[in-house]
């Protein structure tokens, strides 16, 4: 069957790639009635019906199927040409580089009058589209040149507030809107900057369909700034850092809390711009001052050499309080850091063990601890001082718990009294006495002692008791 129509058309899902896409195909076909035999026949006369059938159209001659497109900024349809004797034609369309938020609606005029189907064009929409410029190199060097990378990206208000959180699913990824992300530039336009003095860049020409865009700029010196950007109608900004590898600033390392009455380290350390380590190129002079000498005393100056890029010094604490420490070096900000001098003494825990009776072993438990700081509890210098019994053993040095022990045994007086003085390691001493009365002490009875008379011996009465000795001595003989 020739003709020139009627029409059908099945449109397909196309991209907005800004080129020449298939969007959809058109063949002819019409519904026609014939007679068909029913059953047998009766009486010699078949038994017959009519019934419509759809049945293709052959072209007839070449002619032209006029298509239009109610969004002429997404696809402008070519009007395709059926060749004679085709049933079938594909229909191509010129399409822009962005989507609309409404199903495309085609126009398609035939031999019947104009037909209308909805398209689906798939492509970025131009409200949801942004211009990001941004430098191609995480760390940028001051007096240097440095790549630039100019873009489009697509991404929903939902994508954007959402945009540090992470997926971890597939199924969550497979749901994602692929067209989403980096997209062709969609018009012709000029990148332009606004005046900078920190960043040297010049404007930039780009056309449609460039996927991207290449500059190099310059920076002029150390720190951070803000650039701002101009395309057509998308604009914004973007932060760069530039940084040196010479020495920018000097960095103190020390603790942050320091006891009083001790002597600790302290770090005075060269750092880039970037705050990382770097070498001195030639001989740097730091001066240290104190604001209160009478808690914290330090060098007057240091010296960080040629090559290297630290140099370590002594804090001398005295008294507890906070002082500020500067450090003045020439081509260096001033810094100035708060050190805080702590006074803390130990806190002591006396626990007296055993029976308490008369005779008997009594372990006295001795426990510290510095509920202020975290610091090892072991190597504290103990001091005993006992009263009212013999001591067995002694620890005169914590363990790593904080522990030292005491043996004693209850052999003197109804009490016994202890006592531990713990000091060292920097912190104030600290004393604890204890002291436990003796149980079953043994029961003594008093001895009553009678007391001889006394006489007195003169020397008349001892010469009259030895002469007789002697005379008597004398007869023997």
């Amino acid at each position: 069957m020739e003709g020139k129509g009627p029409s059908i058309t099945k449109v397909l899902p196309f991209l907005t790639t800004g080129k020449k896409e298939i969007i959809a195909v058109t063949y002819y076909e019409t519904d026609i009635k014939v007679s068909r035999q029913v059953g047998g026949s009766t009486q010699g006369v078949t038994n017959r019906e009519l019934v419509t059938v759809t049945v293709p159209v052959q072209a007839k001659d070449d002619h032209e199927v006029n298509f239009s497109s109610s969004e002429s900024d997404t696809v402008d349809p070519i009007n395709p040409i059926m060749k004679k004797g085709q049933n079938a034609v594909i229909v191509f369309g010129n399409t822009g580089t962005i989507s609309s938020d409404e199903s495309v609606v085609f126009y398609i005029t035939d031999n019947e009058g104009v037909k209308t189907i909805k398209g689906d064009a798939i492509g970025p929409i131009k409200d949801e589209i942004s211009l990001v410029v941004k430098p191609l190199l995480p760390m940028i060097l001051a007096q240097n040149q440095f790549p630039v990378l100019a873009y489009l990206d697509e991404s929903t208000e939902d994508d954007t507030t959402g945009a540090n959180q992470e997926t971890t699913t597939e199924d969550d990824e497979t749901e994602g809107d692929p067209r989403l992300g980096v997209t062709y530039f969609i018009e012709d336009g000029i990148l332009t900057f606004s005046a900078n003095d920190s960043v040297e860049a010049n404007s930039l020409s780009i056309k449609r369909n460039q996927p991207y865009a290449l500059m190099d700029m310059v920076s002029n010196e150390i720190g951070t700034t803000t650039l701002s950007y101009q395309m057509g109608g998308f604009d914004g900004s973007t932060s760069i850092t530039s940084h040196t590898t010479d020495p920018s600033k000097i960095y103190l390392a020390f603790p942050k809390n320091i006891l009083t009455n001790s002597n600790s380290l302290a770090t005075v350390q060269l750092l880039d711009s970037a705050g990382n380590p770097v070498y001195a190129k030639k001989d740097i002079q730091v001066k240290l001052v104190s604001n209160d000498e009478s808690i914290l005393k330090t060098l007057q100056e240091l010296t960080i050499k040629s090559g290297e890029y630290f140099n370590t010094f002594e804090l001398e604490t005295m008294n507890e309080g906070k002082i500020e420490l500067a450090l003045l070096s020439e081509d260096f900000a001033l810094s100035k850091y708060e050190i805080n001098v702590v006074d803390i003494s130990p806190i002591l825990t006396l626990d007296l063990l055993g029976t308490m009776n008369w005779n008997e072993r009594i372990e006295a438990k001795l426990s510290i601890g510095i509920p202020e700081i975290k610091t090892s509890l072991s190597g504290f210098q103990v001091e005993w001082i006992t009263e009212g019994g013999e001591v067995k053993s002694m620890e005169e040095m914590t363990n790593n718990e904080g522990i030292a022990m005491l043996n004693i045994v209850a052999n003197g007086k109804d009490t016994v009294s202890i006592t531990a003085k713990v000091s060292g390691n920097g912190f104030s001493s600290s004393t604890l006495t204890k002291t436990a009365t003796i149980l079953n002490m043994p029961i003594t009875e008093d001895v009553i002692v009678e007391e001889s008379p006394e006489f007195e011996l003169d020397m008349m009465t001892l010469m009259l008791i030895i002469i007789p000795v002697a005379v008597g001595g004398a007869l023997f003989f």
